[in-house]
């Protein structure tokens, strides 16, 4: 019946309908902003003259205009595959490009329509200046919003309607990545858009300038936020550097176009620097075909590989501290930051010991702070393991909690990390093995899990995680209380708290 009905409707019948249906006798204007001193709201012949003001205006039908040429405009000469190895470990095959560039690729059955990519690199940004700090804060709007060559962000999202692709850029302290899906239908507009994300990023200047106004009116409302507030303090709390900090409307205005986009170019101007990774229902043949014109033609210096340089200033600050600040709310409600780190060697079984050791004290917060105390409506520590950073492990517990409870709960944190360095329940270590079992094996059937721990033993090689399970059930509760004891013991435990201003 829709069918039916929808087909006999010509295009001016519903033209005729909605000019019936949008009419000055239906119009309802609903105005909402900040109440600050010394502003009030339009009154309401304010309003009715903005209206007429537009009304009068001639303003042109819109035009939809799709590009009608193709994302890359001339093919780059294609380079070669020059070596294949075989990957036992992970089941996966790898291939040296002429470039310089290593390809890694995993045929899996997970999905018959998916195919997932990671492409990373050692370097980053922990070695830029400060004097590029505002070019920095507001470089990860330009790597969410770009567009490619000709194509802008709007072209771009035209281009790839009713396509299943998707490519993301990071440009962290330690490491450079790009990651996403795609079909085996869409493999080679995929192949297309990374090579011309390493080739042809862009952000025209009128995109750039509403990026910046879209941005500076978001944190001018933000002042009296007390969750941004609150994220705001805690980055200058825990980090030195300032291109950790949140953003500024300071920091947008003096954000450079030209500036950001050479940072970026600059970031991806040697393939011979990445490992890209593929896992997924791929056909072979095609993906080498497609790796060799569009991977192995990216531009390349084979001798100038970028490694690792650590700054203390961008990872988090050692030492215990402490710090309270007061702020104004309409509705009074404390906020805290509880941040433990340390330096441990990364390993796939620290990595679980991190993960297991934050599972037993949320559970225990959960317990000990929630239903007992009634400080929180909510608890959790998060505990990872990082492959690069020096200060690489990190514990955070950040929470909402009653002002009145605010102590107590800081005390039953601390004395939960005291208690687990201490001794390990058999049975709570229990519980949590049975659940990160069950979470790795479905992991284990998913595209971008391997990845994930390809790429990242391409960044620092480790035991390989192919035995999970086994190596979950194989750990002790005298490992996880020697781990927590370990970290414990470098007396970095940072304490953030933010209280309604009762004055």
């Amino acid at each position: 019946m829709m069918s039916m009905i929808v087909n006999q409707l010509p295009v001016e019948a519903v033209n005729q309908m909605f000019s019936q249906i949008v009419s000055d006798k239906n119009l309802v204007v609903l105005g909402m902003m900040p109440a600050r001193e010394g502003e009030s709201c339009p009154k309401d012949e304010d309003i009715l003259a903005l209206l007429s003001q537009v009304e009068a205006e001639d303003i042109a039908p819109y035009v939809d205009n799709v590009k009608d040429e193709p994302l890359v405009s001339e093919l780059p000469t294609a380079g070669k595959v020059v070596k294949e190895n075989m990957l036992s470990d992970f089941g996966a095959k790898e291939w040296i490009l002429s470039n310089g560039a290593k390809v890694i690729l995993k045929q899996t059955d997970f999905k018959s329509d998916e195919i997932s990519m990671m492409a990373v690199a050692k370097g980053g940004m922990s070695a830029c200046g400060n004097d590029q700090v505002a070019d920095l804060l507001f470089m990860p709007v330009v790597l969410e919003q770009h567009g490619l060559g000709n194509f802008t962000n709007s072209d771009l999202n035209k281009l790839l309607a009713g396509k299943q692709v998707s490519l993301k850029i990071s440009l962290d302290d330690y490491m450079r990545s790009l990651s996403g899906n795609t079909t085996p239908k869409d493999l080679k507009t995929y192949m297309e858009m990374l090579y011309m994300t390493f080739t042809g990023l862009n952000v025209s200047e009128d995109e750039f300038v509403s990026m910046q106004n879209l941005y500076k009116g978001l944190i001018e409302n933000q002042g009296q936020n007390p969750a941004f507030v609150f994220q705001k303090k805690l980055q200058e709390f825990l980090f030195a550097s300032p291109i950790k900090r949140v953003f500024s409307v300071d920091d947008i205005e003096k954000a450079s176009r030209k500036n950001i986009l050479g940072i970026i170019r600059e970031q991806l101007i040697n393939a011979a620097d990445f490992t890209f990774v593929f896992s997924g229902n791929f056909d072979e043949a095609e993906l080498k075909v497609l790796t060799e014109q569009y991977i192995a033609s990216l531009p390349s210096a084979k001798d100038k590989k970028s490694e690792v340089k650590l700054n203390s200033a961008v990872e988090i600050k050692s030492g215990n501290e402490e710090q309270e600040f007061a702020m104004k709310m309409e509705v009074p409600q404390g906020s805290a930051a509880v941040i433990v780190s340390g330096k441990m060697p990364y390993s796939f079984k620290n990595r679980l010991l991190a993960s297991m050791s934050a599972q037993l004290i949320s559970t225990r917060l959960l317990s000990e702070v929630r239903e007992k105390e009634g400080a929180v409506y909510s608890i959790y520590t998060q505990g990872s393991q990082d492959r690069l950073s020096e200060m690489s492990v990190t514990y955070q517990t950040i929470f909402q909690v009653k002002p009145e409870k605010k102590d107590r709960a800081l005390e039953i944190i601390r004395s939960e990390f005291e208690k687990l360095a201490k001794e390990t329940p058999v049975e709570e270590l229990d519980k949590v093995k049975e659940f990160m079992v069950k979470q790795i094996t479905e992991d284990e059937h998913t595209n971008s899990y391997w990845c994930s721990m390809m790429a990242g033993n391409e960044l620092l090689p480790s035991e390989i995680c192919v035995k999970a399970e086994q190596t979950i059930q194989s750990i002790t509760p005298e490992e996880v209380s020697n781990y927590v004891n370990k970290v414990m013991k470098q007396n970095n435990y940072r304490v953030l708290v933010m209280m309604p201003d009762t004055k």
